[in-house]
């Protein structure tokens, strides 16, 4: 009931928020470019006399299965969404914290190489244009926005619920990239860049 109220009944309306969600995040991610530190050289900015922990092997180890378990779990909370009170806005927003977690437990340098913005973008305007061409594919044959053209499946199977399966995964990939692309730019705010060596001796 829960996914129907989501996708069927007022789907249009989920569209809506996808789009919103979208622009938001597209808004604050132009806000965040100004003075971001791209370079995998860059350091976090300090504040004097604050000490510097470092991070211990036990943190790491935590942070690693931590993050996996979550970002298993969101997955699971996406593929679930039609059978179960889950569903792709939730799963998205539980595989993106695993994110978190991974910066935590590996440091900037080695999450800056697994996580890019690039991909993080594909996965948000993707799961937009999946979720758009949900939506037309049905008027573009005749019947109204959202409404199933495809076979319902058997009741309590995983993908059953017909065309709320691929809206759900749209919903699923939109949110964990734009939750993702955010915590990036969020996580390169926090980035002083090196100083450049100074040039020694006179030009030539």
């Amino acid at each position: 009931m829960v996914a129907a109220v989501n996708f069927d009944v007022r789907g249009f309306d989920t569209l809506g928020e996808e789009c919103i969600l979208v622009c938001a995040v597209t808004g604050t991610v132009a806000l965040l470019r100004g003075t971001r530190a791209d370079e995998t050289t860059a350091r976090a900015g300090r504040v004097g006399g604050r000490p510097i922990t470092e991070r211990t092997d036990a943190t790491t180890l935590l942070s690693r299965a931590a993050s996996t378990v979550l970002l298993l779990f969101g997955i699971y909370m996406v593929l679930h969404g039609t059978v179960t009170p889950g569903g792709g806005f939730q799963g998205g927003a539980i595989a993106a914290s695993s994110f978190m977690l991974l910066y935590l437990g590996e440091g900037y340098r080695t999450w800056q190489h697994l996580l890019r913005i690039p991909v993080m973008d594909i996965l948000e305007g993707g799961g937009t244009f999946v979720f758009v061409a949900a939506a037309a594919l049905p008027l573009m044959l005749g019947h109204a926005a959202l409404q199933n053209i495809l076979p319902y499946g058997q009741p309590k199977d995983l993908f059953s619920g017909g065309l709320m399966v691929i809206a759900n995964f749209a919903v699923g990939l939109a949110v964990t990239g734009s939750f993702g692309a955010l915590l990036i730019d969020f996580m390169e705010e926090t980035r002083e860049l090196e100083a450049e060596p100074e040039a020694s001796g006179e030009g030539s």
